[in-house]
């Protein structure tokens, strides 16, 4: 996927200081740090949800162009929050090599994190578009990224221990959906924009998308506490003492006494993992969660496809290819997970 990135030429003509060495220097300091990032291993997940997004919605192939530059704007902006993330969590780790606020230091790793926040708003609003499709989109995208801090602050701020076990479930949840939800969801809907979908289906893609990032952060928070996706992270949420998708799940199908038991050894995990590891084991927590989510992610979908089913019968064919694309990428983040 062509991300989009600005070429030195392009910060020529952006700067309007062509001929000097200005646009050399952001080069350096802003875009070679995020090109290192994206030219590390990714799913592009929110990217390919997109354009699953516009064909779902019905699209025409004669669009593509358009779709693939709005799928890269998500992409960058994911990119960017991962390395704000990285600094905020202080996280030596990013999809498979350092963070880049190790690497450049916190300054350029934060400017580059920022701006990544922006560009993606000029591939939108470069895109061939009407006026109003074009306020829509950018509307879409500033909501998102609002609601999406709105989740950050959460998840730096709360203490996920200090809470009592029957609030946990709903404020983890209410955190996972703002900072995770927000964009999967913006993605699908971005996607249903382009395709010129009426309200009822942007809502409807939009809503799947909030389901379907809330349950992949479920699985990656799984994940985190299992090292199987990335060692070098393992635990790092628990020691951060995260609303996550271990407490929310161990809250809501646990006792008062035996959350009790699980907080302990989840704040203990540096000194020993094995009690955390053993209440895991006790009770078949990953493979009870794991059933349970993928009843809910095969549920998202079929409510996805019957919401779909007004479509023309020319769109169905279309949108019925995607919903088994949709599928296939759900079985495939899962599995990675």
């Amino acid at each position: 996927m062509d991300l989009g990135l600005p070429a030195v030429a392009d910060l020529d003509s952006l700067l309007g200081l062509s001929g000097g060495h200005v646009a050399e220097q952001v080069e350096k300091r802003l875009i070679a740090p995020a090109r290192a990032l994206l030219n590390r291993h990714s799913k592009q997940m929110r990217g390919r949800l997109v354009e699953l997004g516009f064909e779902l919605a019905g699209g025409k192939a004669t669009d593509m162009a358009a779709v693939e530059r709005a799928a890269a704007a998500m992409e960058l902006l994911h990119a960017g929050s991962l390395i704000v993330d990285d600094i905020q969590d202080g996280s030596r780790q990013r999809r498979g090599g350092q963070s880049l606020h190790l690497l450049y230091g916190v300054p350029t790793a934060l400017c580059t994190g920022n701006w990544l926040y922006f560009w993606p708003m000029r591939l939108l609003g470069d895109l061939p578009l009407s006026v109003d499709k074009s306020y829509r989109v950018l509307r879409a995208y500033h909501e998102a990224v609002e609601q999406a801090h709105y989740g950050q602050a959460l998840d730096l701020t709360v203490k996920v221990d200090t809470l009592p076990r029957q609030e946990v479930p709903a404020l983890c949840d209410a955190v996972i959906g703002w900072k995770t939800g927000t964009i999967t969801s913006l993605a699908m809907r971005i996607g249903a924009l382009l395709a010129g979908a009426d309200a009822t289906v942007e809502k409807a893609l939009a809503d799947f998308g909030m389901s379907f990032g809330k349950t992949l952060q479920y699985f990656d928070d799984l994940g985190n506490v299992m090292g199987r996706l990335d060692p070098g992270k393992r635990f790092e949420d628990l020691r951060l003492r995260k609303p996550t998708a271990v407490w929310a799940m161990a809250a809501a199908r646990s006792t008062d006494e035996d959350y009790s038991v699980f907080r302990v050894a989840a704040l203990r995990v540096d000194d020993d993992p094995a009690p955390l590891l053993a209440w895991f084991n006790e009770r078949g927590f990953v493979a009870d969660a794991t059933v349970r989510l993928n009843t809910e992610m095969n549920a998202a979908i079929n409510k996805l496809g019957e919401a779909l089913a007004a479509l023309t019968p020319s769109e169905q064919k279309t949108t019925q290819s995607a919903l088994e694309r949709l599928r296939e990428l759900t079985e495939e983040l899962i599995d990675a997970y």
